[in-house]
């Protein structure tokens, strides 16, 4: 997510922090990411003309000496899905596209713990979330957000922290853990992703959730913040649950959702059905809207990236 333009910045900084000419001033990275994943959003006038990723900049030119690509999935184990995922991560529809389809449906079954939809765009996650929250029968909870920290960084915190200002909940609420967490005396790990259902509110009024993996557990406000060189500029403290019925595409990356239902019909950006359709365990845990395999698209100086570095190899 780290824009070309990002990157030529960084460096710039780096050199006059350190009085260096040397990449990023003679400071040691270690640069961790894949971009056929979804790419920097650029700056509204940025044109589009001007180099979008990292890797077109100077600056990574002259401070990347050796890349190592990572191949092992931890995600998923089925041998086929890695395999169609892999295919697909790289924009190509794979001959065993029939293992996507045999997950078509046009209708979810309804049960206590529905499967999570993934839709491209924010506005019918909104939708889809307050549609079914407002058809529970129970009161309002609502939690409001605790921000502190230096103005310039806490704007930023606010706008990327995964952790809403204000969110309401009900009894019956489908919800999904935005930050690891462990429960009953250390024995069950509860990992960002992790899904459930409020079944009450306890006597200080905080959530009670039952996770698939943990019954009865009791949700307090933790804090999210962001660091700058080690030191904490913003915080954002918040009881760590969003609505789940529905997610943005952009907001599940980086999840493992067991049970998840995607909408691509309305994919806008290259990567973008790719990071949807991995965030499926298992294919058994995978429903799809039918869709056109033309979302399936990966950015082309992304795929000639990669070729670059498999022909160095």
């Amino acid at each position: 997510m780290v824009s070309c333009d990002l990157f030529t910045k960084l460096d710039a900084i780096a050199k006059w922090v350190k009085q260096s000419l040397l990449p990023f001033g003679g400071i040691q990275l270690v640069l961790c990411g894949d971009f056929f994943q979804l790419p920097p959003v650029p700056d509204r006038n940025w044109p589009k003309s001007m180099p979008l990723f990292a890797f077109q900049s100077d600056a990574w030119k002259q401070a990347v000496a050796h890349t190592i690509q990572l191949t092992k999935v931890f995600r998923q184990s089925e041998e086929g899905f890695v395999s169609m995922l892999n295919s697909l991560r790289r924009g190509k529809v794979p001959n065993c596209y029939s293992l996507l389809a045999n997950c078509f449906t046009e209708r979810l079954e309804q049960d206590r713990l529905a499967h999570t939809i993934l839709y491209p765009l924010k506005v019918d996650v909104s939708r889809e979330n307050h549609t079914h929250l407002n058809a529970l029968n129970e009161d309002d909870h609502e939690f409001f957000a605790t921000d502190t920290g230096d103005p310039k960084y806490l704007t930023q915190l606010q706008k990327n922290c995964t952790a809403e200002d204000v969110i309401k909940l009900r009894t019956g609420a489908q919800v999904i853990l935005l930050k690891s967490m462990t429960v009953e005396g250390g024995h069950v790990r509860l990992v960002n992703g992790s899904r459930g259902v409020v079944t009450d509110f306890d006597e200080e009024d905080y959530p009670v959730v039952d996770f698939e993996d943990a019954t009865g557990v009791n949700i307090q406000p933790t804090t999210f913040s962001m660091e700058v060189s080690g030191k904490t500029v913003a915080t954002r403290t918040q009881i760590p649950l969003a609505l789940a019925w529905a997610l943005s595409i952009h907001k599940s990356q980086g999840m493992s959702i067991d049970k998840v239902y995607l909408d691509l019909s309305r994919v806008f950006e290259y990567g973008q059905a790719y990071v949807a359709l991995s965030r499926a365990r298992t294919l058994a845990g995978l429903k799809l809207a039918p869709f056109h395999p033309s979302v399936i698209k990966a950015h082309p100086h992304v795929v000639q990236f990669y070729e670059s570095l498999e022909i160095c190899e």
